[in-house]
């Protein structure tokens, strides 16, 4: 779901935060580690999705991330 996603690029830059709140608890400090929280339960609903992004080349990870950075 990219929807809840929108404005996550611009936080910082609108916010004037040193750093990024990832996640709704501001437990992950990159995107990167946001992806790989939502996969911490086998039971989670994202963990297919996380399985999937981890399989992807470290190319295609990259743009991944960059894509969430940028909307």
């Amino acid at each position: 779901r990219t929807t809840p996603l929108w404005g996550r690029g611009l936080h910082q830059k609108v916010t004037g935060a040193e750093y990024a709140d990832r996640l709704h608890d501001c437990r992950a400090r990159t995107t990167l580690e946001a992806i790989m929280w939502h996969g911490a339960s086998e039971q989670s609903d994202a963990a297919y999705s996380v399985d999937r992004f981890r399989a992807l080349s470290k190319t295609d990870r990259d743009a991944v991330v960059a894509f969430l950075e940028a909307i």
